[in-house]
């Protein structure tokens, strides 16, 4: 029996993927974690000046960051006279992670 349901759960059934959602800082849930592709422009401060393709915003995070470089950005968006991005979790670009996550 238990050959039998492993086969039809293996050929009938395709498998969960998580879905890959990217999100622009200008449209984005206040205060919802939400992922972010963003390029850093320079260090100001305790903070990093950074720009997606709707907006320029800070981003407050205790990691290093190389300014000119494409990051993926996991955090929450708040809004006062500008945009402020808490990162929660950085990594840098990789595209072709991104095409194996979709794929």
């Amino acid at each position: 029996i238990t050959d039998a349901t492993s086969e039809i759960l293996s050929t009938r059934y395709p498998e969960r993927r998580t879905r890959l959602k990217l999100s622009f800082i200008k449209n984005s849930i206040l205060n919802k974690t939400c992922m972010f592709a963003v390029t850093i422009i320079r260090r100001v401060g305790d903070c990093y000046s950074a720009y997606d393709q709707s907006t320029y915003f800070l981003i407050k995070t205790r990691e290093n960051l190389i300014p000119n470089k494409k990051y993926l950005v996991y955090g929450k968006v708040k809004f006062r006279k500008f945009y402020l991005l808490y990162a929660e979790h950085i990594e840098l670009l990789n595209y072709k992670n991104i095409l194996y996550r979709i794929l």
